[in-house]
């Protein structure tokens, strides 16, 4: 069994803020269609004895709820399956394939372009079925503040945090040759989305923004900038990786052990995501991270060798794939990025990790987390996570206390007043003394 997570392909920014000549935020480009589509022909390729022939039953197929993932899986598995799809039983059966529209003269033209033509589509493409889920609900391929409330708390948290503004520092020199240039640079996001649209302008072959070359030192900080801020402000580290990374790789551990057992149909899973999907996998297994990330940029800056040589960060149409091999003397797992295998188990000689091996250390990364416990950590309601959000919380819960005794004070004075104004009035009934005695001295 194979499990290739792939990043969609090239797309325009998520922010037109610096480039209004896109005419759709985020969405997939021609470029981006063709690099799915190349890389699909290569999957077909290398596994051709799994992807020979398409089986609903073997071949899953999943994407997170954006268009252009969905867009970047459908490129991908037209080159994966072209020419693999069904023919036609016989071309007698040629006349049952005109669909019942009201213009003859129409469908013969088209049915004449199929003459000889014994495939159910001119290039024998296979249609697949391809899931997808609303973002939402989505925790396996698009985890973030939609789908865990916290996240988006810890985000807000980190923008200014110590981390952030050092790198922020670092990158001061074009921060400020960016502001001399006209562009509207206030926070760290806001030079990301800078970043983002230097990379989705190059990859589209467009005119890089005014005052910008390509591969100058305000080209590449900005590039570094988006590629930081994406993997730091929007992943995080520690727990809150873990939980990005938790239904995904628990889906993957079980998929092989279903292999092992024979209780998993499934041959080939396509999963077509993010580069905040693939991040926290190569997060996790030390491949990839932020520390390294930017200790890379700072040699490169310095014209230094990088320090990491392995740690690259997911651009467009980057894949993780996961090969399960169920042999004879143990099932076994290799883990290769972008093609390249590496090894899981750092302490071993092989890239190959027994399946008991990658199920276990999958769970120890994981920190063992259950479901449950990501509907903990993902709550709105959670102990605070340091001294001064613990002083303010303190603080806070004093501030409603004192409202609350303040409100049922209010309503006890109020009850007292009711019942003061009620005895009052039965003394001014008509029949009593009072009445008839404060009517008199009226008159």
């Amino acid at each position: 069994m194979v499990v290739e997570i792939f990043r969609h392909g090239a797309r325009a920014p998520s922010n037109l803020k610096f480039d209004s000549s896109w005419p759709v935020a985020g969405d997939l480009t021609s470029t981006g269609i063709r690099q799915l589509y190349i890389l699909g022909v290569l999957m077909g390729q290398k596994y051709s004895h799994l992807l020979d022939k398409y089986n609903p039953n073997s071949i899953f197929v999943r994407t997170s709820g954006s268009s252009r993932t969905i867009m970047s899986a459908s490129a991908h598995l037209y080159g994966v399956f072209q020419g693999k799809g069904p023919s036609l039983q016989s071309m007698n059966s040629v006349n049952f394939t005109i669909p019942p529209f009201d213009d003859a003269i129409s469908i013969d033209q088209v049915v004449s372009t199929l003459v000889n033509i014994t495939t159910a589509t001119p290039l024998g493409f296979q249609p697949p079925i391809i899931q997808t889920i609303q973002r939402q609900e989505d925790k396996m391929l698009f985890v973030g503040p939609w789908s865990c409330y916290n996240m988006g708390v810890w985000q807000k948290e980190r923008e200014t945090d110590v981390t952030n503004t050092e790198v922020l520092t670092f990158l001061n020199e074009t921060v400020t040759q960016l502001r001399k240039l006209g562009y509207d640079i206030k926070t760290f996001a806001d030079l990301a989305d800078f970043g983002d649209t230097l990379i989705d302008n190059y990859q589209d072959n467009r005119p890089m923004p005014k005052g910008i070359e390509f591969g100058s030192s305000v080209y590449l900080d900005s590039v570094f900038a988006f590629q930081w801020f994406s993997n730091y402000n929007y992943l995080g580290y520690g727990m809150e990786r873990v939980l990005k990374a938790l239904h995904l790789l628990s889906q993957i551990v079980d998929w092989f052990e279903g292999a092992a057992k024979g209780t998993n149909p499934i041959k080939f899973a396509f999963l077509s995501a993010h580069d905040t999907t693939l991040l926290p996998l190569l997060g996790l297994y030390n491949i990839t991270d932020p520390n390294c990330l930017f200790e890379n940029y700072k040699s490169q800056k310095a014209g230094k060798p990088v320090v990491h040589p392995e740690c690259v960060y997911p651009i467009f149409a980057s894949q993780i794939i996961y090969e399960f091999y169920n042999k004879t003397e143990g099932p076994y797992i290799k883990f290769l990025y972008n093609g390249k295998p590496l090894k899981l188990n750092k302490t071993s000689d092989s890239y190959e990790i027994s399946l008991s091996d990658f199920a276990k250390q999958s769970r120890a990364l994981l920190m063992n987390l259950t479901q449950n416990d990501y509907d903990h950590h993902c709550n709105p309601i959670l102990p605070p996570t340091d001294k001064s959000q613990s002083a303010s919380s303190g603080s806070d819960g004093l501030v409603f206390w004192l409202i609350g005794m303040i409100i049922i004070l209010f309503l006890i004075i109020g009850g007292l007043l009711a019942l003061l104004f009620k005895d009052i009035r039965e003394k001014k009934s008509p029949d009593s003394k009072f009445y008839k005695l404060f009517e008199l001295e009226n008159l």
